[in-house]
């Protein structure tokens, strides 16, 4: 299976490898690496995900859901 990962509105990992979890692994968000032990610094207010990739309208369409609800400072991008 393929992933993908969006920031502020913008494609920024494109087709990775990924893999559903199983039981008795982790799934970690906002860190970098394990070997690294570098975590992100910031906020994550939300985080939606879903069990299938979303067609450009849909991700649009929820980005311009999330952006007024967090005072998102980002554009779009199609």
């Amino acid at each position: 299976m393929a992933c993908s990962a969006w920031l502020d509105g913008f494609l920024t990992i494109d087709n990775f490898a990924c893999s559903g979890q199983s039981a008795g692994t982790s799934t970690y968000i906002g860190w970098s690496d394990p070997s690294t032990n570098v975590y992100f610094s910031g906020d994550i207010s939300e985080i939606p995900i879903y069990n299938r990739a979303l067609q450009t309208a849909e991700r649009q369409s929820i980005e311009q859901y999330l952006k007024p609800k967090w005072n998102l400072p980002f554009s779009y991008q199609g």
